[in-house]
């Protein structure tokens, strides 16, 4: 979903209208960037998200910020009981993977500590013309 800083009621029935005829297609959605402003709670209730991003700035140094461990014990009891997925983004060091994953139960991860973006790295696909 793309970021979205305010949404009148207008907007909310449209991005809500276009979530559900996804769903109906099969397809499942995600909220990104919980914790960095763009995506507020009320959002949760709204659009119903299949998947929940929490961003680095949530997770950054949660392995020794007690502040950071209590909001996102928070996040995972509120989608726990929602049963939203969690993704924790921005992971850059093994002492935050660890606690995410042992300490407040996300399991789902992506960040410079598993893989920095390689795009160039892969390979060509034949048979498509370059645009």
């Amino acid at each position: 979903m793309a970021d979205i800083l305010t949404l009148n009621d207008a907007c909310r029935a449209h991005l809500h209208n276009i979530i559900d005829t996804y769903r109906q297609m099969g397809f499942t959605t995600a909220l990104d960037d919980l914790g960095k402003g763009h995506a507020n709670l009320d959002l949760l209730v709204d659009l119903r998200p299949d998947k929940l991003k929490i961003d680095r700035a949530l997770v950054m140094d949660c392995h020794q910020d007690t502040r950071r461990q209590v909001l996102l014990k928070a996040v995972v009891d509120i989608a726990r009981q929602l049963e939203i997925d969690l993704v924790a983004e921005g992971i850059e060091c093994r002492e935050e993977a660890r606690w995410l994953h042992e300490e407040a139960g996300i399991v789902q991860h992506q960040g410079f500590y598993y893989a920095r973006p390689a795009f160039e790295a892969l390979p060509p696909i034949h048979g498509f013309a370059a645009s």
